[in-house]
């Protein structure tokens, strides 16, 4: 039992580092969030000054475009992080049903020595 709880901790040791890693965002979300931050400053700036409607409606719809493009990709983030949580949890559960089906074939082979000892 003490070897399964230490098998157990060892291998969630080795995922935990590893799905923390996934779940930071990536350079191209940064890069989104900076671009969206300096468009909005721009429009507040063209709200200001004496600009056209053409450079606001432009700017606005440059700022829907990449907050649509941000929020898809926090989607798919979300999703991997998702996805890699599943397949750890499942190889658990492998792992789990491999230690019950090998402690099952000893107790089988322990009875079966037991009972041709009978004969």
């Amino acid at each position: 039992m003490l070897q399964r709880i230490f098998i157990f901790c060892l291998l969630s040791g080795f995922a935990l580092p590893a799905m923390a890693l996934q779940s930071q965002p990536d350079k191209e979300t940064q890069r989104l969030a900076e671009k969206v931050i300096e468009l909005e400053r721009s429009l507040a700036i063209l709200q200001i000054s004496t600009a056209t409607s053409d450079d606001y409606q432009a700017l606005e719809s440059q700022i829907e475009t990449l907050s649509s493009q941000q929020k898809t990709s926090q989607q798919a983030t979300a999703r991997i992080n998702f996805l890699s949580n599943l397949v750890f949890l499942m190889f658990v559960a492998l792992l789990l049903c491999l230690f019950q089906l090998r402690r099952q074939s000893r107790q089988l082979s322990a009875l079966s020595n037991s009972r041709q000892d009978e004969k």
